[in-house]
C-alpha cells in the first residue's frame, strides 16, 4: 500500500486525467450539438441515431478504460470523469430511444442524464483544485489554472 502521497506521480496522474475529462468533456458537447443540428432540421434523424451511437459506444469503453488511480483521492476523482461517461451514454441510449419512439419521457430521461453531466463537470472543476494542489501548486494557482482552463473549454 502506498504510505504517503510522495510515492505517486500526481503530476502524471493529472495531465492524464485532464486529458481523459476534456475527451469526455468535448465528446458531451459534441453530442449536444448533433442534438441540436437534428432540432434544426441540419441532419436527418437516421444521420442523428448513428452519430449519437457512435458516441455511446465511446462512452462506453472511456468508462472502462478510467481506472489507473493509486490511491482514494484518485479514485474519487477519475469516479467524476466515469460519472460523466456513464451519464452522458444515458443521456445517448434515451436519444436513440427517442428518435425510435418519439416519447417526450426519453427526451426527458436524455435531459436529466445531461443535467448529471453538467454537475459532475462542477464536481471535477472543484475536486481538480485538490490534485494541482498535490501536484505542488498551492491553492490559488492551482485555483486560477482550473478557471483559466475551464473557460478555455467552452
Amino acid at each position: 500500500s502506498i504510505s504517503s502521497s510522495g510515492d505517486i506521480d500526481w503530476v502524471s496522474f493529472e495531465q492524464k486525467s485532464w486529458v481523459d475529462f476534456k475527451a469526455v468533456y468535448s465528446t458531451h458537447k459534441k453530442m449536444l450539438e448533433i442534438v441540436e443540428s437534428l432540432s434544426n432540421g441540419e441532419i436527418s434523424a437516421v444521420e442523428a441515431y448513428s452519430q449519437i451511437e457512435t458516441r455511446k459506444d465511446w462512452f462506453d469503453q472511456k468508462f472502462r478504460e478510467i481506472d489507473y488511480y493509486e490511491n482514494n483521492i484518485q479514485e474519487d476523482y477519475l469516479n467524476i470523469i466515469a460519472a460523466m461517461a456513464i451519464y452522458d451514454s444515458d443521456a445517448a441510449e434515451s436519444i436513440l430511444n427517442y428518435l425510435d419512439s418519439q416519447k417526450t419521457s426519453d427526451l426527458a430521461k436524455a435531459q436529466e442524464a445531461l443535467n448529471n453531466v453538467s454537475a459532475e463537470v462542477m464536481l471535477f472543476s472543484a475536486q481538480r483544485v485538490v490534485i494541482l494542489q498535490n501536484t505542488g501548486l498551492n491553492e490559488e494557482d492551482a485555483s486560477n489554472q482550473v478557471i483559466q482552463e475551464m473557460s478555455e473549454l467552452d
